[in-house]
Parts: structure tokens; C-alpha cells; sequence
């Protein structure tokens, strides 16, 4: 329910954010999202939301926390897999989407996603594990904000 309030009455990173340290939390997740200006991941626990935003346009998630304040451990190689993609120059949908297989969890990844905020624009691969092997499919999200 959180999320979706957060989908109905927010339209920047920052709204959100105050929208849901507002609200009462429940439990344990990560949210990636973004406006066509920022990019952040919120950590949220029922006591705590830290938010970790975009360096140099990129915004890396895997199913940990990686803020001080909540994580028991920053030593993940998916993650440190996901980092490379700092050091190639102009990274293409294609590389993002390899570098998403290359972290795949096999029959846990259970979908893919690569967003584009700026144009509205999401890739999205579900059906059959690890989803991260399957075509992307380019949804244009721009009809439903209204641009």
C-alpha cells in the first residue's frame, strides 16, 4: 500500500521520500526509483529509511543494504560485479543487461528490469528463470505520467 500512495502522489525522488518516512513501515525492503532528474535506492526497515542516490548515473541495487546505518555487511560480489560498470565508458542497454545476467541468481531471478527515468522508458524481462536470459521488452511509460 505504501508503494502504491507512493506511485499515486509522488512525482520526484525527494516526494517520495518524505511521503514514506510519513508513513508507518512494516517491514524490510529495498525500492529503487527514480524521476527524470535522480535516481536513488531507499532502504527502509519498520524504524529507519536511508536513501543512497545515483553516482555519475548509475544507481546499483542488489538484495542488500549498503548504508551505514543498516547494513551487516557490504562484502557481496554481485554488487562488486555491478560496480565494473563504472569503469566502462558509456554503458549501452546491452551492457546493462549483461551485467544484470552476470549477477542473476538462476532460478530466483524472477524478473529484470532496467528503467530510463529521463525518457520514461522501462525494459522488463519475466516468465521463465533467471529472467535476466530472456529478451527485454521496451514498455513506454511517458502515456501513463502524462508526457
Amino acid at each position: 500500500m505504501c508503494f502504491r500512495r507512493v506511485l499515486e502522489e509522488c512525482t520526484t525522488v525527494e516526494e517520495a521520500a518524505q511521503l514514506l518516512r510519513s508513513m508507518k513501515r512494516t517491514t524490510c525492503v529495498n525500492l529503487a526509483i527514480g524521476d527524470p532528474q535522480t535516481a536513488a535506492v531507499f532502504e527502509i526497515t519498520p524504524k529507519n529509511l536511508c536513501i543512497r542516490f545515483s553516482e555519475n548515473g548509475l544507481c546499483l541495487c542488489t538484495n542488500h543494504f549498503r548504508t551505514p546505518a543498516l547494513a551487516t555487511s557490504t562484502d557481496c560480489p554481485r554488487y562488486r560485479a555491478l560496480e565494473e560498470s563504472k569503469e566502462m565508458p558509456g554503458l549501452t542497454l546491452s551492457d546493462v543487461a549483461q551485467k544484470m545476467d552476470a549477477v542473476s541468481q538462476g532460478p530466483l531471478t524472477i524478473q529484470t528490469m532496467i528503467f530510463e527515468p529521463a525518457s520514461f522508458r522501462l525494459h522488463l524481462a519475466i516468465g521463465s528463470c533467471p529472467s535476466s536470459k530472456l529478451p527485454l521488452k521496451e514498455l513506454d511509460l511517458a502515456p501513463l505520467f502524462g508526457k
